[in-house]
């Protein structure tokens, strides 16, 4: 019974933070969201050899996925078919070089990493929505970042012990 108690205090809080939130913003309990298994969204930080400037992207699902599943529809072989093993092979928690850091992203106190796993500009690919709908709702009934509403993202690729919350 224990597995569903955090969906179930998700809901209530829905149904019943309305007009709590509206009359006074400390009225509203804390939500915590935390996702299921490749429900974070993972950035890659990657710094060259001697720069002092690190570059930042999504690993998990990178804009290109689209292309990169096309590709490995198509042709196993290839300029294509490779992007995608190399796609793939980023995935490993194992096999990042020196100068590459993957982690969860933990921007807007974890709302970020939990709400999306894929955007397309400014909105949310349908397909990708993790807490994305469930926040909207929240944020317009008086919840906010870091003062009642948090996500806890995390790097799904490696075990719980081994995992920085």
């Amino acid at each position: 019974q224990m597995r569903h108690l955090p969906l179930h205090l998700s809901l209530v809080v829905l149904v019943h933070s309305d007009t709590a939130c509206e009359r006074s913003p400390d009225a509203c309990e804390p939500v915590i969201l935390v996702p299921g298994v490749m429900g974070s969204r993972l950035r890659q930080h990657t710094r060259v050899p001697g720069a002092l400037q690190t570059s930042s992207s999504h690993l998990w699902l990178p804009e290109s996925h689209r292309l990169l599943a096309r590709s490995a529809l198509s042709s196993r072989s290839g300029v294509l078919g490779g992007l995608y093993r190399s796609w793939v092979k980023s995935l490993d928690p194992r096999g990042g070089s020196r100068w590459s850091v993957v982690e969860p992203d933990r921007a807007n106190w974890g709302v970020k990493g939990v709400a999306c796993i894929l955007k397309a500009g400014r909105e949310c690919v349908s397909t990708a929505k993790v807490f994305w709908d469930m926040i909207v709702a929240l944020e317009k009934a008086g919840y906010r970042a870091g003062s009642n509403l948090f996500g806890v993202p995390y790097d799904w690729r490696l075990p719980p012990p081994e995992n920085k919350l």
